[in-house]
């Protein structure tokens, strides 16, 4: 996930050409296989919620560590990293969304919807 989603998220074409969420929506059908994976390999079910809460605390690490490397490249103390400013927060807000909606529809447990909402809370 790091080394294909990692350097597309936060650039120029995330900002202006993947209108819909793309990177987003890549992260979480590699997250739903996952999923599907790990439902297969375990029989119990406590283990697989135990593995959608990991995700849920690793997700927004993973999209906050994207940007927080991408911040450290820029170097212009007078000119903003994002090229329209109110258009890359909206991404952001909306990218957050999708993340979270996945693991709304994943599992409908409201202990997880909980979680989902406190490990996102960061972003």
């Amino acid at each position: 996930i790091e080394a294909n989603l990692s350097q597309k998220l936060f650039q120029k074409d995330w900002e202006e050409t993947l209108t819909h969420n793309e990177v987003a929506l890549a992260l979480t059908r590699t997250l739903q296989d996952f999923h599907e994976d790990i439902e297969d390999f375990l029989s119990e079910e406590f283990l697989v919620q135990k593995f959608l809460a990991s995700l849920t605390k690793a997700v927004p690490i993973f999209y906050l560590k994207c940007l927080l490397q991408v911040s450290e490249k820029h170097t212009s103390k007078l000119r903003p990293f994002f090229r329209n400013v109110p258009l890359a927060l909206k991404r952001i807000k909306d990218d957050i969304a999708v993340m979270k909606r996945f693991f709304y529809e994943i599992d409908t447990m409201s202990t997880l919807k909980r979680i989902c909402d406190r490990d996102f809370e960061v972003l």
